[in-house]
């Protein structure tokens, strides 16, 4: 974690290859006057001068020499050179600054900030930069609320979302579907059904409602057991149980999700079918339609 530190002005050094090789001054105005009436919103980014860290490093193995002088350190600064030079045409004795150990973990710390306060940034993104915070730089949970500004809800739900179903969290990345619609289908540890459900969301574009009572209902019935009947048995040698996934409409029989069709049909046409199929009796289980050719 880098270190918060007010530090005097004279002690900082510019960008040795600056990220603006020329500054507006319109704008540069503009900012100071900002910083003028509201001071510092972000702080800058340095690190200690390579010469002065190893001379500190040094002292440290030799407790014989004199302890560096703390007027002698020198920050290079690796984001906020325009702020820094507000600070000194400001006058300000002293700048707000965030000192890392290294100058490339202070970029790469800089660029994921910038990218997880992007407006565009979609929830895939921002757990997958929860992640990196947590595996390249350690933080906790208590560092993720502080560094990011948000509640441990706000984190733990997107690390769920990364841990989850991957064909979920891929549909999430690419805005196929919402977070609301993401957390429901993880709900459905069963690879299959998960994936079924997914593909009804993409093609017809379910509202995190609708996939809500598709879920509940499903985890209600429970999970379809694909082998319920192993190879030269029949359904009479297995144990009756009610059907645990999808029903055929026509057949009445439980089948595999991929094995059926979505069909639109008003409610009451839906009714007048069923009515239909009762009357002339549902095909027997194992019979075909070409096996009862209609009188």
């Amino acid at each position: 974690m880098p270190k918060y530190e007010l530090i005097p002005i004279e002690q900082l050094i510019e960008p040795e290859i600056p990220a603006r090789e020329a500054m507006d001054e319109t704008k540069l105005a503009e900012l100071c006057e900002s910083i003028r009436e509201i001071g510092y919103i972000h702080p800058l980014a340095v690190v200690l001068v390579p010469a002065v860290a190893q001379a500190i490093e040094d002292r440290k193995k030799n407790p014989k020499q004199r302890p560096f002088k703390q007027s002698a350190i020198r920050y290079e600064i690796i984001d906020g050179h325009r702020r820094y030079k507000c600070g000194v045409m400001l006058s300000h004795k002293t700048l707000p600054c965030l000192i890392f150990d290294d100058p490339e973990n202070a970029r790469q710390a800089i660029k994921l900030h910038s990218a997880l306060f992007r407006e565009d940034l979609s929830t895939a993104e921002e757990a997958a930069f929860v992640a990196d915070l947590i595996e390249k730089y350690d933080y906790t949970e208590e560092q993720l609320c502080r560094a990011l500004r948000q509640k441990p809800g706000w984190i733990n739900e997107r690390l769920s979302l990364l841990r989850g179903n991957q064909s979920v969290f891929e549909a999430l990345r690419e805005r196929k579907i919402n977070m609301a619609v993401a957390k429901q289908l993880n709900r459905v540890k069963d690879e299959a059904q998960c994936k079924y459900f997914l593909n009804l969301v993409i093609e017809g574009g379910a509202t995190a409602l609708t996939v809500t009572k598709w879920v509940t209902e499903w985890l209600m019935k429970g999970t379809v057991h694909a082998d319920a009947v192993q190879p030269g048995q029949t359904a009479a040698s297995v144990e009756q149980t009610s059907p645990s996934g999808p029903v055929c409409f026509f057949c009445r029989k439980e089948c595999n999700v991929y094995e059926l069709e979505n069909v639109w049909i008003h409610p009451w046409e839906k009714k007048m079918i069923e009515a239909q199929i009762d009357r002339a009796g549902a095909p027997l289980p194992g019979e075909s339609a070409a096996s009862n050719p209609p009188n």
